[in-house]
């Protein structure tokens, strides 16, 4: 049996205006959405990543590779796996990328029934789509 790792997990879910984040707890169980970051450019995406490793004592992030549904790696899924290059340059901690095919959708589904602006929701779809990918990759890597 292998040894459970410990340590918190970033999850980003990369956007072309937001990007939203989750968190998990240091037993690595459970996501929670934790922030929504106005996408500027890479660069600014990855220094906000960088900085939020360090506050939060990060171990581990989980990038979104929006996968098509022929498994193929579409240009969206492409610009997420050159951000998980360019923060395996810059972090000393593991980056992987990770399916997120569907998340916002659920995440959407998920909120559709709250009240509020159809802007706030769209900010709450990204973080929560963020914990969705997480929280899947969590459940993957517990049941090993």
């Amino acid at each position: 049996m292998s040894k459970h790792i410990t340590g918190r997990v970033l999850g980003v879910d990369p956007g072309t205006v937001r990007v939203g984040l989750a968190i998990s707890d240091s037993n690595r169980l459970v996501a929670t959405p934790f922030r929504i970051i106005p996408y500027e450019d890479e660069t600014q995406l990855v220094k906000c990543i960088d900085e939020i490793v360090s506050e939060e004592a990060i171990t581990l992030v989980v990038v979104g590779v929006p996968v098509s549904l022929s498994g193929t790696n579409g240009l969206k899924a492409q610009e997420s796996m050159k951000l998980v290059s360019r923060l395996k340059k810059l972090l000393e901690i593991e980056i992987v990328g990770w399916d997120e095919r569907f998340t916002s959708k659920i995440a959407s589904q998920s909120l559709s029934g709250l009240k509020r602006s159809s802007k706030d929701r769209r900010g709450k779809i990204d973080a929560n789509a963020a914990a969705i990918m997480l929280q899947s990759y969590l459940e993957s890597i517990n049941r090993e």
